[in-house]
């Protein structure tokens, strides 16, 4: 075949294979933000306030501050009453679920955009690699 009926196949088929990566790589993107959205207390951890806390209870809290006391915070948990205790791990519980899930929704969108420009790429391509194949420029 000559090199220059070679070099469009080459190029369709190599995009369809780019936008098909795409689209794995997208899906893997969906279910872990599902994931972070199904359970945003126990996502990764993403640097907000309370990072290095257990917020899966107050007791973990508590024995997280007990722990790794802050560094800035004049008070301990020690020193900190039940209530106060409480407040701050509502506090921190509640940032770190609007922190995962404004991180996953940005992943769902992330992903779904790519996941719309690469089916866009893979139908376009794979049509015109049709019409080539249809011209004769079959690989033989």
């Amino acid at each position: 075949m000559e090199r220059g009926r070679i070099i469009p196949l080459i190029y369709g088929y190599l995009v369809c294979l780019a936008a098909i990566i795409t689209v794995l790589i997208s899906v893997g993107n969906f279910v872990k933000a599902g994931f972070w959205l199904f359970d945003p207390i126990r996502a990764e951890d993403f640097s907000f306030s309370g990072a290095g806390r257990d917020l899966t209870s107050p007791i973990a809290y508590k024995q997280s501050m007990l722990l790794f006391p802050p560094g800035t915070a004049t008070q301990t948990a020690g020193s900190l009453s039940e209530e106060e205790l409480r407040q701050a791990y509502e506090d921190a519980k509640s940032e770190k679920i609007a922190t995962v899930r404004l991180r996953a929704w940005q992943l769902i969108t992330q992903a779904g955009l790519l996941t719309f420009l690469a089916a866009g790429l893979f139908i376009s391509h794979w049509r015109w690699l049709g019409k080539l194949r249809q011209e004769g420029y079959a690989a033989v």
